[in-house]
């Protein structure tokens, strides 16, 4: 995963989660990575201001929520819940120190700043790979901390 222009997302009384993600959804022999949740996310600026109130969001393979007013509430964990009501699926990061700082180099030359997975940071230059719900991207370099990628196509 990796997180555009990320804020915080609190959800009250969500359950810690060990969420398990396939590095490919139709590729289960590629393996799998797992992140924990203790209710507190980063989720992208866009994602958060496209929460309506009343609609039940899923955070992917993670958990169910419902926003009343500023109030983000734990509704499930399960996708049998989410589906045929829920309103969206969005991608997430937990709010942990071993988050990587990333920046993605735009084809109009412009960057995408946020925030990536731990996994980052076992790239090596070349690396391609999937930002999910944002594109390919090709892993650059590492410059003064953060991870450097080129923007491939979506």
């Amino acid at each position: 995963f990796f997180v555009k222009d990320p804020v915080e997302l609190r959800i009250d009384s969500a359950p810690h989660v060990h969420s398990h993600l396939r590095a490919h959804p139709n590729r289960p022999e590629l393996g799998s990575r797992e992140l924990n949740s203790n209710g507190q996310f980063y989720i992208s600026k866009e994602d958060k201001h496209e929460v309506h109130d009343g609609h039940l969001v899923r955070l992917m393979d993670c958990i169910n929520f419902i926003k009343q007013g500023e109030t983000y509430t734990f509704h499930s964990t399960g996708i049998e819940a989410f589906r045929g009501v829920g309103k969206k699926i969005i991608h997430w990061l937990p709010i942990i120190p071993e988050l990587v700082k990333a920046k993605v180099l735009m084809p109009d030359g412009t960057w995408a700043e946020g925030l990536a997975e731990p996994g980052a940071r076992q790239l090596t230059a070349g690396a391609i790979l999937q930002f999910e719900r944002f594109g390919f991207v090709r892993y650059d370099r590492e410059e003064d901390g953060v991870r450097i990628f080129w923007f491939a196509h979506k």
